[in-house]
């Protein structure tokens, strides 16, 4: 199980830090570059302290938050490949995997993340089957009402 959040937003700081703290779980944090220091969103000291803290590890959701499919091929390129960058340069760290924006991706917006050197990325399809042929689209549960049932569902699905 891995924890993502997506964004950057401040309330990550401010709500999920402790608990991450308080039980010693890992979680990922995708952060829209441009995004830092604005309003309701992490700061860059904010960032350093999360990284710091060993408990969570920093993602890409690019520079802005478009969707990808709806750029142009150097734009969504430079989108991708620009929030790895300046995260890395910034953080002195190594950004691993990425998060679509709005979930939306394309065969070419994956083969963009793989060239820019990103080991996976996430989508927003729902599912709990991982496997090496989905790295680039692996599948999350969102938080809500109908998780619960859903986990309920396939875990009863393979307890026979």
């Amino acid at each position: 199980v891995i924890l993502t959040f997506d964004d950057g937003y401040e309330d990550f700081y401010v709500n999920v830090l402790p608990l991450l703290k308080q039980y010693q779980v890992k979680a990922t944090i995708y952060i829209i570059y441009n995004s830092i220091g604005q309003t309701d969103y992490l700061t860059k000291e904010q960032i350093k302290e999360l990284i710091d803290s060993g408990l969570v590890e920093i993602g890409s959701h690019c520079l802005d938050h478009y969707n990808l499919t709806a750029l142009t091929s150097s734009s969504a390129y430079s989108q991708i490949s620009g929030s790895k960058d300046k995260l890395e340069k910034d953080f002195s760290i190594k950004v691993k995997s990425f998060a679509y924006p709005y979930g939306a991706y394309s065969s070419s917006t994956i083969a963009m993340v793989k060239q820019a050197g990103y080991e996976a990325a996430v989508s927003i399809l729902p599912g709990i089957k991982q496997s090496s042929n989905n790295l680039y689209s692996l599948y999350r549960l969102r938080s809500g009402g109908t998780t619960g049932n859903y986990l309920l569902n396939i875990f009863e699905k393979y307890k026979s």
